[in-house]
């Protein structure tokens, strides 16, 4: 049974020795992400598998005290926690996951430099099902959410071939101009593709609040999306 790997890396990089801060003491994070890949087969969970925090600090900033916890949001309960007293300026942290449940999780990450300067940072990320595809595909599920149909979930597109997903029956109307985006999840809560203009092209992997990919039809109509996932190319056709 293949497992699911849970990535945390924290970088705190020397900031403020070469480019000034408002508060000398302050740690400047840079990445602060969960990464959740899914099997290939098998599993919907954790299986004993490790976390691992890594952190890193500017001089003036030594680690006096680190603190995780892990909650699992969908019943608020505390997964983890643990607490470090580093004295350093680097500290690694690995802990046994254990096994966890489908569902939606939060990291709480609270860091304390030896001048008593605190810093908390969070993030979030959840466990799916897994879905077996008849299709290769990099992911399990894509919506179309736009202006066409108020950022909704009433697009899904289905996967047609080899990385190829595809929606048709979508309502435009000509010489309006629509925003929209695809996203793997139905409540923005992983990763989306924008920052495209025109009804074929490349989008870009937007997560985090990028531009929007936008189109303009010439006719009226019914039309249909086609999607890759491995390439992110995109096509917009009116349905004859």
């Amino acid at each position: 049974m293949q497992r699911n790997h849970l990535f945390l890396v924290l970088l705190m990089p020397v900031f403020c020795a070469l480019f000034g801060c408002e508060n000398p003491y302050e740690v400047n994070l840079i990445t602060f992400s969960a990464k959740v890949v899914s099997p290939e087969s098998g599993a919907s969970f954790f299986d004993n598998e490790d976390v691992t925090i890594s952190l890193a600090a500017e001089d003036q900033a030594m680690l006096k005290n680190v603190s995780f916890e892990l909650v699992h949001l969908d019943d608020d309960t505390q997964v983890m926690e643990q607490e470090a007293i580093p004295e350093q300026l680097a500290w690694t942290y690995t802990e046994n996951i254990g096994i966890l449940p489908v569902g939606s999780y939060q990291i709480n990450l609270k860091v304390v430099s030896a001048q008593d300067y605190t810093q908390e940072f969070h993030s979030n990320f959840k466990i799916k099902e897994y879905v077996e595809l008849a299709f290769e595909a990099n992911e399990t599920e894509l919506y179309l959410k736009g202006d066409f149909n108020g950022w909704g979930n009433n697009n899904p597109l289905t996967l047609v071939g080899d990385h190829t997903w595809e929606v048709s029956g979508v309502p435009l109307e000509a010489g309006t101009t629509y925003g929209y985006k695809i996203a793997n999840s139905g409540d923005w809560s992983g990763n989306d593709w924008g920052n495209s203009v025109g009804t074929n092209g490349t989008l870009e992997l937007t997560t985090g609040g990028a531009p929007n990919a936008s189109f303009e039809v010439t006719t009226s109509g019914s039309y249909t999306y086609t999607f890759n996932d491995e390439t992110l190319e995109f096509s917009l056709s009116i349905i004859e």
